[in-house]
C-alpha cells in the first residue's frame, strides 16, 4: 500500500483520525519537517490524539530539516497526531 502524504499546518492537527470500530490502524511512514521561522523547533508525532502516546520527536535547530522513511511503519491505534510543542514548522507527514 502506497503512503499518503498530508502537509503541515504548522499547528496542531490530526493527520490521519481511526474511526470507531474501524479494524485498520493507521500507520506513521515517515516524514519530512523543516523549521521556518530561524530558532529551533520540536514536533511530536503521537499515537491517537493530542496528549497520546509519543511514536516520534523531530527536533531542528534553526532552518535544519528531517526527512525520515520509517523501513518498518509504526502502527499508530486511535489514529496518528502532529503536535508541534514549539517553533516554525513545515513539511509533510506519510502514513497509511
Amino acid at each position: 500500500m502506497a503512503a499518503i502524504a498530508t502537509e503541515l499546518t504548522g499547528s496542531d492537527q490530526v493527520i490521519h483520525a481511526q474511526p470507531a470500530g474501524a479494524n485498520t490502524v493507521p500507520k506513521l511512514h515517515g516524514w519530512s519537517i523543516a523549521e521556518t521561522g530561524g530558532g529551533d523547533a520540536k514536533v511530536y508525532l503521537r499515537s491517537g490524539a493530542s496528549n497520546g502516546p509519543i511514536v516520534a520527536v523531530v527536533t531542528l535547530g534553526a532552518d535544519e530539516s528531517s526527512n525520515v522513511s520509517l523501513g518498518c511503519p509504526v502502527a499508530c491505534h486511535g489514529g496518528l497526531y502532529v503536535d508541534v510543542d514549539s517553533g516554525s514548522v513545515e513539511g509533510a507527514v506519510y502514513h497509511s
